[in-house]
């Protein structure tokens, strides 16, 4: 049975299927000219449930399944989804672990990309702009670049273009992009490096599509720390450091009765100190075991972008996303086919501040004040002494290996005299 994978698609297959620790693999893979050129994993599955395929499948693409003991004969269970992936469109195939070997149950519907209409690109920019803006005037350059654009999103070659002042490349790749994604019910990313930029096509550039008559599902995604917690601020606003009372309840009635999301967003001024403690935190998460859930200010920007036609992100979550990508096969971006790359010349400059960690004196304080405290407000290690008799005498407590396992230690008398005692 030949293989019809692409090698680097394939390479990564085989680590989704070394991670899998003996589960099944499912996986989505991108089809172009009759072979599987990208996979990304959807699911895992260790029992004999039906699998839950987490990303929305398209015609044309395939589902790529590797099931340790199953081999390459479809059973009974194959059989069955794959007659449901046919009905959308949707293909079946399975793998060996070395994905050396392929054996394809059901074909993809053939599904050719679908131009960008020119005669809606023109209309936009000679009728749609003018009406939604007052003294609008035509800028051919603008136009020539929107077809330029346009050509290679269609044909899937990169474009690497300079715009100067006064052209509008923004809306230059925008609508390109837009009639695009709507006519192949697709996605573009546009990924930006400054907030500045990032705002103005949020709110001004992504509304004139829009209102020039372009019907598109547009969507803004941040980084999560950008995002504030409801959770994380209900236990704050439940006891808040002295002197911030005012700001935690301005905060909690900003958000209870806005629609903004960020920290950009935000109308009460607050300190970096207090932001880390109320912005969400992929570490702290209940996710959907969290009361706030449903409003999660988060996974709102994370279904509206699962849901858009043109997401835009900033270069950082873009290259984050990729490394992710990468090593576990699941990203932080919703699955995307065209990428535009604004102020690509900061490309390489941030690529090395997400490859980088940095410290500072400032930090150090912020990340120690939760456990030691700080002048207004006493530290987890400060409430511990407080409430342990043996820690307010200044005795010290180990805990040996045997004690953490549930075994009975003997504690020996230095030890409960607060003096050094060595373990073996």
């Amino acid at each position: 049975m030949p293989a019809r994978m692409d090698p680097a698609a394939a390479a990564h297959l085989r680590r989704l299927v070394r991670g899998a620790d003996g589960a099944e693999v499912f996986a989505v893979g991108e089809i172009a000219s009759g072979w599987i050129t990208a996979v990304s994993q959807t699911c895992l599955r260790s029992s004999g449930s039906d699998p839950e395929l987490l990303d929305p499948l398209r015609p044309g693409q395939v589902v790529v399944h590797y099931a340790p003991a199953g081999g390459l004969e479809p059973s009974a269970a194959d059989l069955a989804l794959g007659s449901r992936l046919s009905e959308v469109g949707v293909g079946l195939v399975l793998v060996d672990a070395a994905v050396a070997q392929q054996r394809w149950v059901i074909e993809p519907a053939p599904c050719s990309p679908q131009p960008v209409d020119d005669v809606a690109l023109e209309a936009f920019f000679s009728e749609g702009l003018p009406s939604a803006l007052d003294g609008w005037e035509a800028r051919p350059e603008q136009l020539q670049l929107a077809r330029r654009v346009a050509r290679c999103l269609e044909e899937q070659r990169p474009l690497l273009c300079e715009a100067g002042t006064g052209t509008g490349k923004s809306l230059a790749y925008l609508v390109p992009a837009a009639l695009w994604a709507r006519a192949n019910e697709s996605r573009v990313v546009v990924s930006t490096f400054t907030r500045t930029l990032q705002s103005q096509l949020q709110a001004s550039d992504l509304p004139l599509l829009q209102a020039g008559g372009l019907r598109v599902r547009t969507a803004v995604l941040q980084g999560r720390h950008n995002y504030l917690c409801r959770r994380r601020l209900e236990l704050l606003r439940a006891e808040p450091d002295p002197g911030d009372e005012e700001v935690v309840e301005a905060l909690w009635r900003w958000s209870e009765a806005t629609e903004g999301q960020t920290r950009a967003e935000l109308e009460v001024p607050s300190s970096a100190e207090l932001w880390e403690q109320v912005r969400s935190d992929a570490d702290l998460t209940l996710s959907v075991g969290c009361p706030h859930y449903a409003r999660c200010h988060y996974y709102q920007a994370r279904r509206a972008a699962a849901s858009a036609h043109v997401v835009v992100v900033n270069h950082a979550l873009l290259l984050l996303d990729l490394s992710i990508r990468a090593e576990t096969g699941r990203g932080l971006l919703p699955h995307y086919t065209r990428l535009i790359i604004d102020e690509a010349h900061h490309l390489a400059d941030s690529a090395t501040s997400v490859a980088s960690e940095r410290l500072s004196a400032p930090a150090v304080r912020r990340a120690l004040s939760s456990l030691v405290g700080t002048r207004r407000r006493r530290g987890i290690l400060s409430r511990l002494v407080a409430a342990d008799p043996d820690a307010r005498r200044g005795r010290a407590v180990a805990v040996a290996p045997d004690a953490r396992r549930g075994r009975a230690v003997a504690v020996a008398p230095d030890a409960r005299r607060g003096r050094a005692v060595a373990v073996a």
